[in-house]
This record gives structure tokens, C-alpha cells and sequence, in this order.
């Protein structure tokens, strides 16, 4: 399903404290990425949070599933979806986003890493 502008332009707002940030259009949703780095995924009028080490058992003690692009294959992303409550609270959506982002370089890290 396609995110709608004003679920689009929602999260934006919310994420402005980050500074500039590019949002591109993929695969039916939107990937939102800081600096070149993918940190969030929208699909459905949902947000996914890239996901790590760092911050999956914050997702997992709140039973948030893992993004599935496809829903007749069993494939998951490494983003998962991000509480309501989270959403509606700028505080938390700021710590959140900020866990995200450093998943988001961390696995970048991580990669560039493996190229060497």
C-alpha cells in the first residue's frame, strides 16, 4: 500500500530536529535517510526504524514485528515498526529516531568494514 502526504508530512515534521534529511520514494513505501544512510522506512502509513545490537530488545520488549516488504514471502528487514505511543510523544520519538540513526551507522560501519 502506498503512505499517503499527510502520514509523509507528519513524520517530516517530527523529524526535523534532525536537520536535513532526504526522503525518496521506493518499492511501493519511502525510505528517509540522514546523511546518504537509510534510518527509517514508511509503508502503509506505518514507520520502521532501522534496527541492531543497539536498540532491537527496545522493539522486541514491545512485540513491534521487523518490516516484511513482501507479505507472500518471509523475508524481514532489519527495521522494525515503531509503537504508536512512540509517535505521539516527541521525546521519545526523538530518542528513538536518534537509537535509529545509530543503528543506521553502525551497520554502514559494519559493511564498509567487511570491504577491506
Amino acid at each position: 500500500m502506498a503512505v499517503s502526504l499527510e502520514f509523509s508530512d507528519f513524520i517530516s515534521e517530527l523529524l526535523e530536529p534532525f536537520g536535513d534529511f532526504t526522503i525518496k520514494r521506493m518499492f511501493g513505501g519511502i525510505g528517509i535517510y540522514w546523511d546518504g544512510i537509510m534510518m527509517a522506512v514508511l509503508f502503509s502509513d506505518e514507520l520502521y526504524f532501522k534496527t541492531g545490537p543497539s536498540n532491537i530488545k527496545d522493539y522486541q520488549d514491545k512485540e513491534m514485528p521487523a518490516f516484511k516488504p513482501f507479505e507472500n514471502k518471509p523475508m524481514t528487514m532489519s527495521y522494525s515498526l515503531v509503537p504508536p505511543e512512540v509517535i505521539e510523544d516527541r521525546e521519545a520519538m526523538e530518542l528513538w529516531a536518534t537509537k535509529a540513526l545509530e543503528a543506521a551507522l553502525a551497520a554502514k560501519k559494519k559493511k564498509s568494514a567487511k570491504k577491506i
